[in-house]
């Protein structure tokens, strides 16, 4: 984004993550179903809003919102570093931290 101040990119990819979030939460409970599942589960039209999850939870993010904000974590760490190594090393250490929060189910 060049010509772009650092505060008005900082804002614009903190949007694009609360977007990304937003847009997630909704299909949250039917993430693994088929259309026909779908269709079976919320109606004809499928999913209309925000609706609750297999364990009753309503406008939870999934994995993937998780993944993309540790991987984010990641870069910014990786970006901030002063040796090579821990550029190289910072996807990998916040991959590592996300796979760890997949033993651990959410309350």
């Amino acid at each position: 984004m060049p010509g772009i101040g650092s505060a008005v990119r900082r804002a614009r990819v903190r949007g694009r993550l609360l977007g990304g979030a937003v847009g997630d939460a909704p299909g949250n409970p039917v993430e693994f179903l088929s259309p026909a599942g779908t269709q079976r589960a919320h109606g004809p039209l499928g999913v209309r809003g925000l609706a609750p999850d297999s364990e009753g939870g309503v406008g939870r993010i999934t994995d993937d919102t998780r993944m993309t904000l540790f991987t984010v974590a990641g870069l910014i760490r990786a970006a901030n570093s002063g040796s090579s190594a821990g550029r190289t090393g910072g996807v990998r250490s916040a991959s590592l931290r996300w796979l760890d929060t997949q033993n651990h189910p959410s309350q």
